[in-house]
């Protein structure tokens, strides 16, 4: 049986219109944002501890340009983004100890704003990743669809997607048996500037608890994660710059 990798579903799932994987309430913006940082906090008093990540977007939304940072503030990887009709290329450059360990390109299909497909090549050339995403209709994906030369397209990742006033609210992984592999939980609070998702086990067991406080545009501006104790223990704060 396939091991599933079990990850945090942050970085995309972002509880923004447009966003494939959104767990979350589903917002417009008012306003776009021209840069975002991320930032590693304590879990004590909110003061800053290293910077995770840099973004900068242009006035129609688009990312333009990312830098990710390891925990000691050396940056481990920068991202470069360009745009041709349908088709948006993201050229990353990976480091390690301030060289260059690798550069990726990743092509990514958009349609109807969402990432329909993803093929990541090494600087030869060569495929290392094909995937094709499938969504439902209220825009979750639905399946993963994974390609390569030996298998051909039978790597595949399902979701089964449960909704509750039109926001999702429970979401299954499934193994390649059928048989549910992980289960996230999305409880939201009454004033909806808050929700918070559950991770556990095909048995119910809880992984970790990652709670995301979002302001009226549906921006996260923070993001604390919990062990199955309910003890915080990692915490991050986003700021925003806005186009005038």
């Amino acid at each position: 049986m396939r091991k599933l990798i079990y990850i945090l579903l942050i970085s995309s799932l972002l509880p923004f219109i447009g966003c494939e994987n959104a767990l979350g309430p589903q917002y417009s913006d008012t306003k776009v944002k021209k840069t975002e940082t991320k930032w590693r906090v304590s879990t004590v008093n909110d003061n800053k501890i290293s910077k995770v990540s840099f973004k900068t977007f242009n006035s129609n939304g688009d990312i333009l340009s990312k830098i990710e940072y390891k925990q000691n503030g050396i940056i481990e990887s920068t991202s470069d983004f360009s745009y041709n009709n349908n088709i948006r290329t993201e050229f990353e450059v990976r480091y390690s100890n301030g060289d260059t360990a690798g550069i990726l390109m990743h092509q990514y299909e958009i349609k109807d704003g969402k990432v329909i497909s993803k093929i990541t090549t090494n600087k030869n050339g060569d495929i290392l990743d094909n995937e094709q995403l499938i969504y439902d209709r209220n825009g979750n994906v639905t399946e993963i669809v994974r390609c390569d030369n030996s298998n051909g397209c039978d790597d595949r990742t399902k979701y089964g997607n449960q909704y509750v006033n039109g926001n999702l609210a429970v979401r299954y992984t499934y193994e390649n048996d059928g048989s549910v592999a992980q289960k996230d939980s999305i409880v939201y609070s009454t004033n909806e500037n808050y929700f918070e998702k559950f991770t556990s086990d095909k048995n119910g067991n809880l992984f970790f608890s990652t709670g995301y406080k979002i302001d009226k545009d549906g921006k996260i501006i923070e993001e604390t994660l919990k062990n199955s104790s309910g003890t915080i223990i990692d915490k991050f704060i986003y700021e925003y710059t806005y186009f005038d």
